[in-house]
């Protein structure tokens, strides 16, 4: 009887090993991992040497081998897995599987996770499962179940629930998480609380926040609060950041203390006027107290953007505080952004205030 080999992934220091595929009726037949140089069959980067492919109406199953064909156990601990999909081609339950094709616990500690989905094809729930019938907590998230309710299009609650689908405290610090919206379901507060209903830090250290929105639901200010209900800056160094639009074509950026006064930086800038086409900013101002154009700690007074007609950034262009080009504190004045025929960043080229080009 053949024993299973358990793969360790070992990093050589010849090339990485290169994954190939082959493919039978239209299908991945199997993947598998051959040292560059030798040809030879060696461990890929999740501990096992191949992968083979079994497909039945709508499930997927995978499972993993050592170089010499044995059973193998690759990094999340199990030796293959199940993909079951509905008729909408959604992922509605995914087990995770032993030697044997049994279910076993991952490393993770749960053997299967089921997903339900709304009409508009959002996840409505996520619930974790052992070997057996019974949802299971899984230890480095600490919940069963992730539970999420929308208005209209829009996440409103997300809570996490033990096995008997109760509330309680995850990983995050928190069990249930509240959006209030408003008429155009737009979020305009969030809270987080504990299993019992109690405040609880959110993620990013605060308990609710409270978000301003104008009549054309454009967002003025957001402020944080803390469990005791007391403003916050969450270690960011100002209170809240209130955006005041001019028209449709500029809008005010000014940084508040926790009292409530405008907060200058270093460099005494209170707030960025931005020029705007539709969502991009075509020109950024730095401003003092009294409104006035004032250079940055990085001696720019207004920094230009231009696009190309698919939206992408081109350039940025450093001026000062007669709109002349001027080199920064880094030494250059202009960075262009140089996209290929596929769309991706190719590369950025950096120019000094004469347009000759600086080394980085």
């Amino acid at each position: 009887m053949l024993l299973a080999a358990v793969c360790l992934w070992t990093v050589a220091a010849g090339a990485e090993p290169q994954a190939v595929t082959e493919m039978e009726n239209g299908n991945v037949a199997r993947i598998f991992w051959q040292d560059a140089e030798t040809g030879e069959k060696v461990p890929g980067p999740e501990g096992y040497a191949e992968i083979r492919y079994t497909y039945k109406r709508n499930e997927t199953t995978e499972m993993y081998y050592s170089a010499e064909g044995l059973p193998c156990a690759g990094v999340s601990g199990v030796y293959g897995k199940k993909e079951i999909r509905d008729g909408k081609n959604q992922v509605t339950e995914i087990q995770y599987l032993g030697e044997n094709g049994q279910l076993m616990l991952n490393s993770q500690g749960y053997a299967r996770v089921a997903m339900d989905y709304n009409s508009f094809g959002e996840i409505r729930h996520i619930r974790y499962y052992g070997t057996s019938k019974g949802k299971v907590i899984v230890p480095s998230l600490g919940y069963a179940v992730d539970f999420n309710e929308y208005s209209n299009k829009t996440l409103a609650r997300r809570t996490f629930q033990d096995p008997s689908e109760n509330p309680v405290d995850s990983c995050f610090g928190y069990a249930v998480m509240r959006q209030r919206l408003n008429k155009k379901f737009q979020v305009t507060n969030i809270r987080y609380e504990h299993a019992d209903g109690s405040p609880a830090t959110g993620p990013d250290g605060w308990f609710r926040c409270e978000r301003e929105l104008d009549d054309q639901g454009r967002l003025l200010y957001t402020k944080y609060y803390d469990v005791y209900d007391r403003l916050t800056d969450r270690g960011s160094g100002y209170g809240w950041e209130e955006t005041v639009y001019v028209g449709d074509t500029e809008r005010r950026v000014t940084r508040y203390s926790l009292d409530g006064a405008p907060l200058a930086d270093e460099s005494g800038v209170v707030t960025l006027l931005q020029e705007t086409r539709g969502d991009l900013i075509l020109r950024e101002t730095n401003l003092n107290a009294s409104g006035d154009p004032i250079l940055n700690a990085r001696r720019i007074a207004s920094t230009a953007y231009t696009y190309d007609s698919a939206g992408r950034l081109l350039s940025a262009s450093y001026e000062d505080l007669n709109g002349a080009p001027t080199n920064c504190a880094d030494g250059y004045a202009q960075i262009l952004y140089l996209w290929d025929e596929a769309g991706q960043l190719a590369g950025t080229k950096y120019l000094d205030a004469n347009g000759e080009e600086v080394e980085r």
